[in-house]
């Protein structure tokens, strides 16, 4: 039997071998949208980096935020694997912007199986207009 393309794709298919677990860049499509926020009337001052770690499991995530000194951005958030869990970390995320001016924020992932697929699918999409 001759091998043939496969006919159906999987955008978010990816190596889930244990080498590349956590590492490397996450790709964005709006990386300048999702990932820098600016509030309104905040200086022109270079964005402050903010380290979010997001430890994945099958029905929830666990996200810590981290100011460039090592210190807490905000609380830890246990969220759920849903959308009004989503909405949280989307929340956690404008407040701490709201907080601090200009923001960047940096994602690392500890992808469990297939557990981050649909967090990495909320981590791509467009962002709202509040995160803009």
């Amino acid at each position: 039997m001759r091998r043939r393309p496969l006919i159906t794709s999987f955008p978010f298919a990816r190596d889930r071998t244990e080498a590349t677990r956590g590492y490397g860049p996450l790709p964005l499509p709006y990386p300048e949208k999702l990932m820098t926020q600016t509030a309104t009337g905040a200086a022109a001052a270079a964005p402050t980096a903010i380290g979010v770690g997001i430890d994945t499991a099958r029905y929830g995530h666990h996200a810590t935020f981290l100011r460039p000194d090592l210190q807490p951005a905000a609380a830890d958030l246990d969220f759920a694997e849903s959308a009004a869990g989503y909405a949280q970390l989307r929340s956690r995320l404008q407040t701490i912007g709201q907080r601090l001016g200009a923001v960047h924020f940096h994602f690392r992932l500890d992808v469990a199986g297939a557990y981050a697929d649909n967090l990495l699918a909320f981590l791509r999409a467009p962002p709202s207009p509040a995160m803009r």
